[in-house]
């Protein structure tokens, strides 16, 4: 009797484990391959050189979730350099919600830029539509990014050259949402990016190439990789 009622409580004990590294942080699946580059100070995704710096497995994220209103102006800014080409869709960044499809999802189908955002809940049919700007990524190429939002129109900026202007609500929600930014792999971890990211910056306001870089201009999020 007492030996059939410690392995209940083993079996417990054993199930609480597993869930609580189940579903923490959500249920992100560590697949990705994120090294340090302390000479680029970037963060190498999946590049097959992890060996010689400090690395781990893991999902790169924000520690806290962001909130975002969907007819709220934002811009998105990130320095990054592709080292091979995905095999299919490679995600760049990524908002996390715990929804079935992402809020939004920046990504690199061969050398295009694809926007990904996530239709309303009571759309009928994919629940999902894009919007893509061709010819953006050269392999081994650095590349910056700037993605705004004003309330109306979303503005992709490449290497400081606008390269895309449309009607299209980045973040496609009848109410507010609040999300985690995952970066260089969505949030499964069977997405993964390949490359290095330098910089990565949020803004709570729709901003040009310019305006980034003035220092009037401060970011709700600033990662610069230093360390």
């Amino acid at each position: 009797m007492r030996a059939s009622k410690s392995m209940r409580l083993l079996a417990w004990a054993i199930l609480l484990v597993t869930l609580g590294f189940g579903l923490r942080p959500f249920n992100f699946v560590s697949r990705n391959d994120v090294a340090y580059d302390p000479v680029t100070h970037g963060l190498i995704f999946h590049g097959k050189s992890e060996q010689r710096f400090y690395w781990q497995r893991g999902i790169a994220y924000t520690k806290d979730p962001i909130f975002f209103a969907s007819h709220s102006p934002f811009t998105i800014a990130t320095q990054l350099s592709p080292n091979r080409w995905p095999l299919g869709l490679g995600t760049i960044l990524e908002l996390y919600d715990d929804g079935l499809q992402p809020p939004l999802l920046l990504a690199q189908w061969k050398n295009d830029l694809v926007v990904r955002s996530r239709r309303a809940e009571e759309y009928q049919g994919r629940p999902y539509r894009e919007m893509g700007v061709s010819n953006v990524f050269e392999d081994g190429i650095p590349t910056t990014l700037a993605i705004n939002y004003d309330g109306q129109k979303a503005r992709v900026f490449v290497n400081g050259q606008l390269a895309e202007t449309r009607s299209y609500q980045l973040i496609e929600s009848g109410s507010p949402i609040t999300a985690r930014i995952v970066l260089g792999n969505n949030s499964t971890g069977e997405s993964p990016w390949s490359g290095t990211l330098s910089h990565f910056s949020l803004y709570n306001r729709a901003l040009s190439p310019e305006e980034i870089d003035s220092a009037s201009n401060s970011p709700t999020l600033d990662y610069r990789f230093t360390e």
